[in-house]
């Protein structure tokens, strides 16, 4: 019998050998093939954006220059590389430019992958990484202005063919360990057999009762190791009860231990029977929970006073409880003895006796109710930030968008005012001409609210008081709201003033009016407009003042309503530009997201109340100040009718072609000469050359090469003394401080070119001095680009 054990455990360690060496070897393959499949991967990836670059670069010149030619050529000479798939270069809008299949130039890419690109920022893009295929796109820029994506696809047949290739050799290599671990295996087993065979002998005989034996393997290897532990074993049995009693002072020492760190711990101990009953707490749980544990034992969690969770919150407890599963982050709620709410989170074990069967549940609990209040209070103000964030995001692609559509309102309205002075009275055309100002002057009205909205609105504030302006405003309401909708003002008795826009404060009030007068759906119902005072504590949590307000003193104005109200869904979007609930082409969608944009450049914070079926509150909060801290800014100059030129020399440069025309006819009807540039830098190369031609220049603020702002610090480089005018369809905060400074004299806004650029160009050449007489027609000509 013996002898068969020994010969089964021979045929264990061959096989757990064999085993070991085929585990280890697959295991150093799969890390070699993962190793170099990472190597070649990283490989193709690097050589698709190394193409992708070059493509970006040798195809920018081309892509400028419009030469598809020249484009195409460079799309082919990378197409020929290997393991390349495609290479293609596709503009901003996702035209293909250039394509190694050629068929494809002058398509539009409609895939998502293509789509998801273009709303990408201009940087180094992966489109796809998979083991089919490596897509990588490279932005082509001019100036740092995107102007193409050069794309190139790798594929990974190779690398495929190449782990396929180390598959086979690591499998023949596997079976070779196999073998060689075999052999080393019966060679191993046959010397550990002779030692074992003498130690299962020894053990049979201890077992057999006989004292003082010792097995004496005189082996240097591990056999020989296990007889003189067996050896040793066999001393220390002589000497058990001293080490027993040991045992039994380290046992009491450990349990002092136990109850020192019990009545330290932040948590209390427990133990239940098998019927879930509380047989043991620990005696700090009054003091860290409230807890009375005199009347908590005996008892089961669910049955004791005060504590919380409805029916079906417990029996899914009991489920596992009954299931003798481990308690995992169990969190409940209860009162305490003094009526307190408190959470408590409670973990636990399952315990079983010798014989498995279930004793109950040891474990421990924590009152959690303090970090509870503070992760609430955390997520409230983690999704303030995120709103905060979004609002931000969204309003500066609108700000983007209106910026670019007020150079073409501004042509459109230009070219408008020409052709009704080329028109004589009567004429037909002249009706639609008007028809295209009225909507011209409708969309603009529109890009103010976008601009508005995404802070690049510009408009003069200064300290006001808010009474004036809300009689005022609500007197203009009264007369279009219905007979069936009262509108009544709450407003306080101190007068309140804020450092605002009054135009954009009353676009609040009545968008927020309106809002509340479509809430009725014509029925019968009232609007509410208050205005209070309200001080900010600054001992209050962040969580709990109202909308997360930093301390301070604030105007709370707010809209109440009795209309239908909203639901959750709806509430989390009535802020975004664009969202409306009125059918198609009764809504713009701007409303609510204008009043967001202006309160938020106010510094103030907006906020709803709302429930579906019981109205809405709208609350608007805005920082008071003190008017006589500082003085009232001036108010604003009206600008007057443009007085005619005298032939003055005025030289235009804008980027667009549209514009530069239409400055040039603006400017030749009021009686001035004109050259046009497209380009800055020739304009500045005209200046040097030529600067005493010229009386004043009018650049345009945002152009590839140039700003505004480069063209009037090389002017006055190059001619001190000449004046410049920068139009600009935003006027941000750099260009508003440098009015009046050095040679700026004034400000154009491009959508209202026709109403401003006369009267701008006479007051900065009269402010100036530098009317000069009329110069000989020659020189214009000479100066006309």
């Amino acid at each position: 019998m013996p002898h068969r054990r020994l010969l089964s455990i021979r045929h264990r360690l061959m096989a757990g050998v064999m085993l070991v060496h085929a585990v280890l070897m697959a295991l150093l393959i799969v890390e070699l093939m993962r190793g170099q499949a990472g190597f070649l991967v990283e490989q193709s990836r690097a050589q698709a954006r190394s193409l992708a670059q070059a493509v970006a670069v040798s195809g920018a010149s081309w892509v400028m220059a419009n030469d598809v030619v020249g484009l195409q050529e460079v799309v082919e000479s990378v197409a020929r590389s290997p393991d390349v798939r495609f290479v293609m270069v596709v503009d901003p809008v996702g035209r293909v430019l250039a394509h190694s299949e050629q068929q494809r130039v002058g398509l539009y890419l409609q895939d998502a992958t293509s789509l998801g690109l273009l709303a990408r920022p201009p940087q180094a893009q992966t489109l796809i990484d998979n083991d089919d295929l490596i897509d990588v796109a490279v932005p082509v820029l001019a100036d740092r202005r995107l102007i193409a994506w050069a794309r190139v696809g790798n594929g990974q047949e190779r690398i495929a063919a190449e782990l396929a290739r180390m598959r086979r050799d690591g499998i023949v290599l596997a079976l070779a360990a196999v073998g060689i671990g075999a052999l080393f295996a019966a060679l191993l087993a046959r010397g550990l057999i002779q030692g074992l065979d003498r130690l299962v002998s020894a053990i049979a005989e201890v077992r057999a009762g006989r004292r003082g034996l010792r097995v004496g393997l005189a082996r240097r290897d591990e056999i020989g190791v296990l007889g003189q532990a067996f050896d040793g074993m066999l001393e220390s049995l002589e000497g058990s009860e001293t080490e027993r009693q040991r045992a039994m002072q380290a046992l009491q020492e450990s349990e002092e231990r136990f109850r020192d760190l019990t009545l330290l711990s932040a948590d209390w101990f427990w133990e239940q029977d098998a019927e879930f009953r509380f047989t043991v707490m620990s005696s700090g749980v009054s003091a860290k929970s409230g807890i009375d544990r005199s009347t908590a034992l005996g008892q089961r969690r669910w049955e004791m006073r005060f504590v919380g969770g409805d029916e079906a919150f417990w029996a899914e407890h009991r489920a596992t409880l009954g299931r003798h599963e481990p308690i995992v982050d169990f969190c409940y709620p209860m009162l305490n003895e003094t009526g307190e709410q408190r959470w408590f989170l409670i973990n636990g074990r399952p315990r079983f006796d010798a014989q498995g069967r279930f004793l109950g549940y040891r474990g421990v609990g924590r009152d959690i109710t303090e970090r509870r209040r503070s992760d609430a209070a955390q997520q409230a103000l983690e999704a303030q930030l995120r709103e905060a964030q979004k609002m931000e995001a969204v309003g500066t692609l609108a700000g983007g968008i209106a910026h670019d559509f007020n150079n073409i309102l501004g042509a459109i309205l230009g070219h408008v005012t020409l052709a009704r002075h080329e028109l004589p009275t009567g004429h037909p055309v002249l009706g639609h001409l008007e028809q295209i100002g009225k909507s011209g002057v409708r969309a603009r009205s529109l890009v103010r609210q976008i601009l508005s909205f995404s802070r690049r609105g510009s408009g003069e504030r200064r300290d006001q008081p808010l009474h004036p302006l809300l009689d005022e405003t609500l007197a203009m309401l009264r007369a279009t709201l219905p007979a069936s909708v009262s509108l009544q003002a709450r407003l306080g008795e101190p007068p309140l003033f804020v450092h605002a826009d009054a135009t954009q404060l009353q676009q609040v009030v009545m968008n927020l009016c309106t809002n509340a007068w479509q809430s009725l759906d014509g029925r019968p119902g009232r609007i509410e407009v208050g205005l209070l005072a309200l001080t900010v504590d600054g001992h209050a949590g962040a969580a709990d003042r109202p909308a997360g307000l930093a301390p301070g003193e604030y105007a709370h104005l707010w809209v109440a309503d009795t209309g239908s109200g909203m639901d959750a869904a709806t509430r989390a979007h009535i802020f975004e530009p664009f969202f409306t609930t009125k059918p198609e082409g009764q809504g713009t969608g701007l409303g609510l997201a204008m009043v967001h944009g202006i309160v938020a450049a106010h510094s103030g914070v907006v906020t709803v109340d709302t429930a579906l079926g019981h109205g809405s509150t709208f609350h608007v909060y805005l920082p008071l100040v003190h008017p006589d801290d500082a003085a009232s800014p001036a108010e604003p100059q009206a600008l007057s009718a443009a007085p005619p030129g005298q032939g003055q020399h005025v030289l235009y440069v804008d980027d667009d072609e549209v514009m530069v025309l239409l400055a040039e006819q603006l400017l030749r009807h009021l009686g001035y000469r004109v050259s046009g540039f497209h380009d800055p830098r020739e304009a500045v190369a005209a200046v040097r050359e030529r600067g005493g031609e010229f009386d004043l220049v009018v650049t345009d603020y945002n152009m590839p090469a140039m700003s505004g702002l480069d063209v009037a610090r090389a002017v006055a480089e190059a001619q001190p003394g000449l004046p410049v005018v920068i139009g600009s369809g935003r006027v941000p905060e750099e260009l508003r401080h440098v009015v009046g400074v050095g040679n700026v004299g004034g400000i154009v806004h491009k959508e209202q070119m026709v109403e401003q650029l006369g009267a701008v160009v006479a007051r900065t050449l009269a402010a100036r001095g530098a009317a000069a007489p009329a110069r000989q027609d020659a020189a214009s000509s000479a100066m006309k680009s």
